[in-house]
């Protein structure tokens, strides 16, 4: 097959998605244990934690002998490890791809990697005065241990979200949709859970002065849904518009609108859209 990419970004990108895996892995065993640290983990891989650390950064290259045998001790076998890293570029069609992704390539691969809520927290918090890219400084305000917000801060910059301009970091883009995304489903859905229990937990510790959580409960007739999610769709964005004119930001907030059937659906009336 050939390949618009070089054999060294071919290699890169495959070693990317294994140090991806790792941090998965690592903040994964962060969440059942907070006091789990990379220093355990490294004992349990058996390398050096100065080494993981480096791999987890995505500034040391890994071989295939290391990604087999780090994979071994995660429990995976040889040939799943070899068809997820060591044998996954096979499977891209890298003919449509340049070096530097295409537009639809990095939105589709890149929300795969960071579909949760506090990527897109990090990527708002930019714009807040007195931002910082401190990873104990992002844990403070977000309630997330620092080593879960070094890991998303190292996404967000792997993925080109991320970038230092004028000696300053910046979301690169300015706004960031995830329509037409039907291949990333389980990754939405994942988003879409996370957004759904933080909205419970503000429910339950924010003051009612500080947040607005409302429901609206009305008979419809189902051919309007289409019309109704537009109406959701446009009042979404007008709102992302008027707020990105204002200045002086100090906090983040997320809206979540919510409109779905409260009786059972016949399978008939089923749709196959996705989020």
């Amino acid at each position: 097959m050939q390949s618009d990419l070089s054999p060294e970004t071919q290699t890169q990108l495959k070693k990317q998605d294994f140090s991806m895996f790792l941090q998965n892995e690592f903040v994964r065993r962060l969440k059942s244990n907070p006091r789990y640290s990379m220093r355990a983990f490294a004992e349990f891989l058996g390398i050096h934690s100065g080494s993981l650390s480096q791999i987890l950064k995505g500034k040391r290259r890994v071989s295939d002998s290391q990604i087999l045998k780090l994979s071994d001790r995660l429990g995976m076998t040889a040939e799943e490890a070899k068809t997820k890293f060591v044998m996954s570029m096979d499977s891209v069609d890298f003919s449509k791809m340049n070096q530097r992704y295409s537009a639809e390539q990095l939105t589709v691969d890149t929300f795969k990697i960071i579909s949760e809520w506090h990527h897109f927290a990090i990527l708002e918090m930019t714009l807040l005065e007195g931002f910082t890219l401190d990873s104990k400084w992002l844990a403070s305000k977000l309630g997330l241990s620092e080593a879960e917000c070094l890991m998303a801060v190292e996404r967000l910059k792997r993925t080109d979200l991320l970038a230092k301009e004028n000696d300053q970091w910046t979301a690169r883009y300015k706004n960031i949709s995830t329509i037409g995304m039907a291949d990333t489903s389980l990754a939405l859905r994942r988003m879409q859970k996370s957004i759904l229990q933080k909205a419970i937990s503000a429910l339950e510790e924010v003051d009612v002065i500080l947040r607005d959580q409302s429901t609206l409960t009305v008979a419809i007739n189902q051919k309007d849904l289409p019309k109704i999610k537009d109406r959701i769709t446009d009042f979404r964005r007008s709102l992302n518009e008027e707020l990105s004119q204002s200045h002086g930001f100090d906090q983040v907030y997320n809206l979540t609108i919510a409109f779905y059937p409260l009786l059972s659906v016949e399978p008939n009336n089923q749709t196959k859209e996705t989020e």
